[in-house]
């Protein structure tokens, strides 16, 4: 295993409607303890998954009161650490938290939304302190006759009714997206927050996931696991895994469906679960 993602928060201090990983509607307290992330990572390692690369994810990692914890825990054992991250924290942050990112040699990968966010003061600061940043675009872009630009986002919606879904219709299928979190390591992002799901709308989502599937407990692992072996590699697998029959995952920025306009969301069932 070269890379893994951890999901340190689940909530976030953007509304984004349609959020892949249902920020919107996460407690703020659902907090992957910094020692358990240690101790978890130092589990697989034991275990004989060496990986080189680590990216805090969300959520917003940013808005987590122990992101320095994890961030000098894991750097004691792993060489490359990121961060995925909206930006709005860091915009206006403090000098001595970007000091310190510099300082453990943090990389950043920015989501670019189409939010009150001031980028530009975020990427002269992230410049003159000379910290590594790429720019990822958050939501799809798709310019009109009149010049103006109007911003999309991709759309998941959830059923407890099976859907006729293939693993080329899931955009998080075709990349990286497995995630640890809370000792879990689940094959989607979408898996992580289920039970904020189910806990909001009364739905059942979460007991649809099947274990060595969907998910691998990892502090219950022995020995060396193929299945995270094969679950964190960039090939996509051509296997439908049992969860994905019940989300529909699928493009809606103009290659399948429609375009959904970005804006902030209601939190309404509607925009998570197709009934």
């Amino acid at each position: 295993m070269s890379y893994i993602e951890i999901v340190i928060n689940s909530n976030c201090d953007l509304n984004c409607m349609y959020c892949n990983r249902h920020a919107s509607i996460c407690p703020p307290d659902d907090i992957y303890d910094p020692d358990d992330v240690y101790n978890d990572l130092l589990h697989l390692q034991q275990l004989g998954h060496r990986f080189s690369h680590v990216c805090l994810t969300g959520g917003e990692p940013t808005i987590n009161p122990y992101l320095f914890e994890y961030i000098t825990r894991i750097r004691s054992i792993v060489p490359w650490l990121s961060i995925f991250t909206n930006g709005k924290y860091l915009a206006h942050a403090p000098d001595e938290v970007l000091n310190k990112l510099k300082q453990y040699k943090v990389t950043l990968t920015v989501s670019v939304y189409p939010a009150n966010i001031a980028y530009d003061t975020l990427f002269t600061r992230l410049d003159s302190k000379h910290i590594q940043y790429t720019k990822y675009s958050a939501v799809q872009g798709k310019r009109y006759g009149d010049g103006t630009k109007k911003y999309m986002m991709r759309k998941i919606l959830l059923s407890e009714t099976v859907q006729p879904l293939t693993f080329e219709e899931c955009y998080a299928r075709l990349h990286n997206c497995c995630e640890l979190q809370h000792g879990i390591l689940y094959k989607c992002s979408v898996m992580c927050n289920l039970k904020h799901i189910d806990a909001k709308y009364d739905t059942h989502f979460n007991k649809l996931l099947v274990e060595g599937e969907d998910y691998i407990n990892v502090r219950t692992l022995t020995a060396h696991s193929t299945d995270i072996q094969r679950c964190t590699s960039r090939i996509p697998d051509t296997s439908i895994l049992p969860f994905c029959k019940h989300c529909s995952a699928g493009y809606d920025h103009g290659i399948r469906g429609t375009y959904t306009k970005w804006e902030p969301s209601r939190r309404d069932r509607i925009e998570f679960i197709q009934e």
